[in-house]
C-alpha cells in the first residue's frame, strides 16, 4: 500500500481549537424568539396503573403555556426503536420508576417546578420485578406482550458439545454478574425543537444517530419523515448513551413545540439524566468451560442474561453482539451459547461502548486466567495456545481469511509491558510488603467492526463531496461527530485521495436535509464506512475532472495520472495545479459535486442456527496491567496498563491513542468505581458525588500500543477501534487481583468490600 501525505500522521484535530477556546456552539447556547422550556411529570413507582391523571391545576401556572398528557399525542405515543414496544407517555401502567407521564412547556424552570406540584395523580401500586432472577421465575409479568419476560433470545451450537466436555481434562464453572455503568457524558442530553409556518420542524441536538430522532418526531408528530430537518450541533460525548434515547429527548421537545407553536427546549440536568436514561446492561452469566491438560479450549457452555428494563430498546443487538463474542477470540469446535434479553421493572437499558461484549468478556477472560494456574500455565501463553490465526473457524463457524491481529497484540503487548521481568519483580514486592500486594494480569477480546448481520438495512453509508472552484473541498456524511476525531480522519482520507492539503478539506456538520441516511454511528463503524463513502464520491469526482483534461487536451487517455502535493501527474510529469484545475473545470461547467453510498460486504449469519460469517471484519485487543491491593482497606489501585490494538490501518495515531487511553479510563472505571445503588428500581446514585468515576489520580500509567495489520476493504486499511478500549479491562485488573491476593471476584464493579469479604471468610 503506496505512502500517504496524510494517511498514518497524527494532524492536529479539526474541531481542536474551538473546543479549546470554548467557542464550539453546544444545544444550550441555542436562544430562539419565544423559547420555552420543556420538563417532564414522572412516575415514582416502579410498576402500577393509573386510576385518575389531574393537569388542569397545573395548566393555570403562571407562565405555563402547555401540560400533555398521551391524548394529546397526535401521531403514534411511541418511541421507535427496533421492536417498537415503549410509548413516549404512560396510557394506563406504568413499567419503571421514572417512566413520563405528562409534559410540561412553560417561560422558567421555576413554573414547570410548580406545575409538576399541581399534577393530581392516583396509582394503583402492582408487583413489580426488579431483578434478573425474579425475570426468570417470571415472579410478575412486565410486559404481556412479551409473556415470558423474554424480550429476546439467541441460540449458538455447533460441535459434539457432550462430548468435548467428557473428554476434557479439566472442566471450570462459574457465575458471574455486572451492575450498570452510566455513560457520564460531560454534555447531558438534550434538545431543541421549532417549526415554521409550513408545517416543518427543525430539531437541533446532541446524539449520534439523527436519522433515529427524525424518524421519532416524524412518529410522535404524524407527519411525513421529510418535514422533519435534524441537525446535529457540537456533541459533548455520547459512548452509546446518545444513540436510540435522544429520540425520547427530541419527541418531548418536538411535541410540546407543537402544540405550542413555539421553540422549546428540552435539557435534562444531571440528576434526571442519570436517573432515566439508558444505562449499560447488568448481566448475569452462567459460563463453564472445557479444557485438555495442554491448555486447549475444548469445549464452552455459556447462558447469558441481560437486564433489559421495562421496554426492549436496543436489548435484541446488544444481546446478540455479546453472544456472537462470548467465546473471545479462540478456537473452540464445540460451542453452545444461550442468550436472553430480560425483561424488568426498571429504567431501559441501551447502548454503551463495547455494546453487550465487556460483561461477556469478564466472563470469558476470568475462566482463560482459571483455567491457566489449574493447569500450571502461563496465563498469557494459555491465550496464546487458542487464539485466533488464519484460517481458524470462530463460534458462529466464520472462516477468518484476512487481518486477524490477536496474536501479534499478544506478542508485542506482552514484550513492552515485560511480563516475565514483571512478574519476578512483584514477586520481590511482595515478599518485602505484609500489607500491600501486586499482582498482574492479562485479558484478550476480539470485535466486529460494524453492525454485523444483525444490522440489516441500517448497513450502509453516504458521503457527498464537492470542489469550488479554489480548489478547496467540503464534505458531508451520514455519520456523526461526538468527540472521536471523525471530522479529523475523515479529512484526512479525502485530502488524500485528492492529494490536497488537508487544511482545504472542510467537514459539513451533519444534517439531514443534505444526506441519506446512513445509519447511526456506533459500532465502531464511522471510519470504514464514512471512509469508504469518501472514497466513492472522491473517486467519481476525480474520473470527472480526468475526462474533463482529456477533452481539452491537458493529458492523454489512457496516461497514468495522480493526484498529490496539490497538483496533477501524468506519468510522473507535473501537468496543472490542483487550485487552477478546478477553476478551468468550475468555468467549464464540470460537475463538481458527487454523492456516493457505500453498502459493506454481505454477511451469511443465520439467526435461526446460529451459523455463518457474523461480521465482515474483525478487529483485537490485548490488555496487560499490574495492580495493588492495599490489605489494610483492600483497595485496589492500578499501576499501569498497556493495551495492544490491532484494527488495521491508524489513520491518525495520536487520535488512536486518545481513544484508547479514554476507553481505557472508563474500562478502569467499570472495573472499580462505578457501582449505581438502587432501592427498587429507583436509582440513588443519581451524581458524580454519589456514582465515582475514576480522576486523574486513579487510572495509573497507561501505554497505547497500535499493532496494525491493514484490511484490504477499509479506507486506506482501516477497520474500527472505538470501543475496544475499554472492553477487556475488567478481566484484566480481576485477574491481577488474584495474582495479588489469591481471591478471586465474580462480580462487577470489583469492590473493595467484595474482597475483604472473601479475606473474611477464608
Amino acid at each position: 500500500m503506496d505512502k500517504k501525505k496524510y494517511v498514518g500522521r497524527s494532524i492536529v484535530r479539526k474541531d481542536g481549537e474551538e473546543k479549546v477556546k470554548g467557542s464550539s456552539i453546544y444545544t444550550d447556547d441555542i436562544i430562539l424568539s419565544g423559547l420555552l422550556f420543556a420538563g417532564v411529570y414522572r412516575s415514582n413507582v416502579e410498576s402500577g396503573k393509573i386510576i385518575k391523571l389531574g393537569i388542569e391545576k397545573a395548566k393555570k401556572v403562571p407562565g405555563v403555556k402547555a401540560v400533555l398528557t398521551y391524548k394529546d399525542i397526535p401521531g403514534r405515543n411511541l418511541v421507535p426503536v427496533v421492536f417498537d414496544d415503549q410509548p413516549l407517555l404512560v396510557e394506563k401502567r406504568i413499567r419503571y420508576y421514572g417512566e413520563p407521564i405528562a409534559l410540561i412547556a412553560a417561560e422558567s424552570y421555576e413554573a414547570i417546578e410548580e406545575a409538576k406540584d399541581k399534577i393530581e395523580i392516583e396509582v394503583e401500586k402492582e408487583p413489580r420485578v426488579i431483578t434478573i432472577e425474579e425475570s426468570i421465575k417470571k415472579k410478575h409479568i412486565v410486559n404481556k406482550r412479551f409473556s415470558e419476560n423474554i424480550f429476546q433470545e439467541y441460540h449458538i451450537k455447533r460441535g459434539g458439545v457432550k462430548e468435548a466436555f467428557q473428554n476434557a481434562d479439566l472442566i471450570i464453572k462459574n457465575k458471574y454478574s455486572t451492575n450498570y455503568q452510566e455513560h457520564a457524558y460531560l454534555e447531558t442530553q438534550s434538545m431543541v425543537a421549532s417549526h415554521d409556518l409550513n408545517g416543518r420542524f427543525s430539531i437541533f441536538g446532541s446524539m449520534q444517530c439523527p436519522f433515529y430522532v427524525q424518524e421519532g418526531v416524524a412518529t410522535i408528530l404524524g407527519i411525513d419523515l421529510s418535514r422533519v430537518t435534524v441537525n446535529l450541533m457540537t456533541t459533548g460525548g455520547a459512548f452509546g448513551g446518545k444513540e436510540d434515547v435522544p429520540s425520547i429527548v427530541a419527541e418531548i421537545a418536538a411535541l410540546l413545540s407543537y402544540k405550542t407553536k413555539k421553540p422549546v427546549k428540552y435539557i435534562l440536568s444531571r440528576e434526571e439524566d442519570i436517573s432515566v436514561m439508558s444505562k449499560r446492561h447488568p448481566a448475569y452469566i452462567e459460563y463453564e468451560s472445557a479444557f485438555s491438560k495442554n491448555g486447549a479450549l475444548l469445549g464452552v457452555k455459556v447462558n447469558y442474561y441481560l437486564d433489559a428494563g421495562a421496554y426492549s430498546t436496543l436489548t435484541p443487538i446488544v444481546l446478540w453482539r455479546g453472544v456472537i463474542h462470548a467465546i473471545g477470540p479462540y478456537t473452540c469446535d464445540a460451542v453452545e451459547i444461550n442468550g436472553y434479553g430480560m425483561a424488568t421493572n426498571k429504567v431501559p437499558c441501551g447502548a454503551y461502548r463495547g455494546f453487550g461484549t465487556p460483561q461477556i468478556i469478564f466472563a470469558g477472560e476470568s475462566q482463560m486466567d482459571i483455567a491457566a494456574e489449574k493447569l500450571g500455565i502461563d496465563p498469557v501463553k494459555i491465550r496464546e495456545i487458542n487464539a485466533f490465526k488464519k484460517g481458524d473457524i470462530t463460534a458462529t463457524g466464520q472462516k477468518l481469511k484476512d487481518s486477524i491481529g490477536i496474536r501479534d497484540t499478544i506478542r508485542v503487548g506482552k514484550k513492552e509491558f515485560k511480563w516475565s521481568a514483571r512478574k519476578d519483580k512483584i514477586e520481590k514486592f511482595n515478599a518485602k510488603n505484609k500489607y500491600k500486594k501486586r499482582g498482574i494480569g492479562a485479558a484478550s477480546m476480539f470485535y466486529g467492526v460494524g453492525l454485523g448481520a444483525r444490522g440489516g438495512p441500517l448497513q450502509k453509508g453516504s458521503a457527498l463531496i464537492s470542489i469550488s472552484k479554489d480548489g478547496s473541498v467540503q464534505f458531508a456524511v451520514g455519520t456523526t461527530e461526538m468527540g472521536q476525531g471523525m471530522y479529523t480522519v475523515l479529512s484526512q482520507i479525502a485530502a488524500d485521495y485528492f492529494g490536497i492539503s488537508v487544511e482545504n478539506v472542510s467537514p459539513s456538520r451533519v444534517t439531514t436535509e443534505k444526506v441519506s441516511d446512513s445509519g447511526p454511528t456506533v459500532a465502531s463503524r464511522a471510519t470504514f464506512i464514512s471512509g469508504n463513502a469518501i472514497k466513492l464520491a472522491a473517486e467519481r469526482l476525480k474520473s470527472n475532472l480526468i475526462k474533463f483534461m482529456i477533452k481539452k487536451g491537458i493529458v492523454k487517455k489512457g496516461s497514468k495520472i495522480e493526484f498529490k502535493n496539490e497538483k496533477i501527474y501524468e506519468t510522473g510529469r507535473f501537468i496543472i495545479g490542483f487550485k487552477e484545475l478546478s477553476e478551468k473545470a468550475w468555468l467549464n461547467r464540470v460537475k463538481m459535486i458527487e454523492a456516493s453510498w457505500y453498502l459493506p460486504s454481505m454477511t451469511t449469519y443465520n439467526n435461526k442456527n446460529g451459523q455463518g460469517d457474523a461480521y465482515v471484519v474483525y478487529s483485537y485487543t490485548t490488555n496487560f496491567v499490574e495492580i495493588e491491593v492495599d490489605l489494610v482497606t483492600y483497595q485496589t489501585t492500578v499501576i499501569s496498563l498497556y493495551s495492544a490494538e490491532e484494527f488495521g490501518k491508524a489513520i491518525n495515531p495520536t487520535l488512536a491513542e486518545g481513544q484508547i487511553e479514554g476507553g481505557t479510563v472508563q474500562g478502569i472505571g467499570y472495573s472499580l468505581y462505578e457501582d449505581m445503588i438502587l432501592e427498587g428500581g429507583k436509582i440513588l446514585s443519581n451524581n458524580f458525588s454519589t456514582y465515582l468515576i475514576p480522576t486523574i489520580m486513579d487510572i495509573g500509567e497507561l501505554k497505547p500500543i497500535i499493532v496494525e495489520k491493514p484490511f484490504e476493504e477499509g479506507p486506506f486499511g482501516a477497520k474500527g477501534m472505538g470501543e475496544m478500549p475499554l472492553m477487556a479491562i475488567a478481566p484484566a485488573i480481576g485477574n491481577a487481583i488474584y495474582s495479588a491476593t489469591k481471591k478471586r471476584l465474580f462480580n462487577l464493579p470489583l469492590r473493595s468490600e467484595d474482597l475483604y469479604n472473601e479475606f473474611k471468610n477464608k
